[in-house]
């Protein structure tokens, strides 16, 4: 569960809830709400296709409850199976798999006790990796259009309280207070339900995706005859300087 989106989600709702102040009825506009939630949705729809946008319930839930991969924790498994082999052999790296073993560090590990080649693991490898960050990109991509869908309709909103309202000295204020409204929903929608998640979305992937490609190069090492200290140097490049073992 990643607390941090959770805790930013609710400070930026109390943030906008104290900035309204005790009359909440006054930011709701329904002909408003109804151009750009409907709008929003409406777009997403037709840049989208159905699954993926069906799919948004389970894209933002996965940006809430994911944890990124530990990379460390993934170089100190790979250098104790490389340890493994080493000294007792591939057949004992297959009995040292643990039930909770990161599943794409598993799946490389028993194709290697398999005795399959270490080239056809890591195309197999590599593919699963590409077919990853594709489904990455696309979750960021339907997030992303329902932001920029938030914008266009706010903006949309805002023209059309201005077009059918009389232009008059009088209901100036009016006008702009009614033309203020759909721009703030729309800004709302895209800047704490849509732009921040789709950040998160790529920072999970781009960590998920570094830590296949550690997973993949460990992979070849394993069963290869280089002692566990070189393994983990090679391995640790991965890692940013401050997490590097010093030895």
């Amino acid at each position: 569960m990643d607390i941090a989106t959770l805790v930013g989600l609710i400070a930026a709702i109390t943030c906008l809830s104290l900035g309204i102040g005790p009359d909440l009825s006054s930011a709701i506009d329904a002909p408003a709400l109804v151009i750009v939630v409907g709008g929003t949705i409406a777009t997403a729809l037709i840049a989208n296709p159905l699954q993926d946008v069906v799919s948004l319930i389970a894209i933002y839930w996965k940006a809430v409850s994911a944890s990124p991969p530990d990379l460390q924790k993934l170089v100190e498994r790979i250098v104790a199976f490389a340890e493994n082999s080493r000294r007792e052999g591939m057949r004992v790296v297959g009995e040292r798999i643990a039930p909770d073993e990161d599943p794409f560090l598993a799946q490389g590990l028993r194709l290697a006790v398999a005795g399959q080649e270490t080239d056809l693991i890591t195309d197999i490898l590599k593919t699963d990796l590409q077919c990853s960050e594709e489904r990455h990109a696309r979750a960021q991509r339907v997030v992303g259009s329902l932001g920029l869908g938030g914008l266009v309709f706010g903006l949309i909103g805002a023209a059309l309280a201005i077009a059918l309202r009389p232009d008059s000295p009088a209901t100036g204020l009016a006008v702009a207070s009614a033309a203020a409204l759909p721009m703030a929903y729309g800004l709302v929608i895209f800047g704490v339900f849509t732009e921040p998640f789709r950040r998160k979305l790529r920072a999970y992937g781009e960590k998920e995706s570094l830590a296949k490609r550690l997973v993949i190069e460990g992979i070849a090492l394993v069963p290869s005859s280089d002692p566990p200290p070189i393994v983990e140097h090679k391995l640790a490049m991965y890692l940013p300087p401050w997490d590097r073992p010093t030895g």
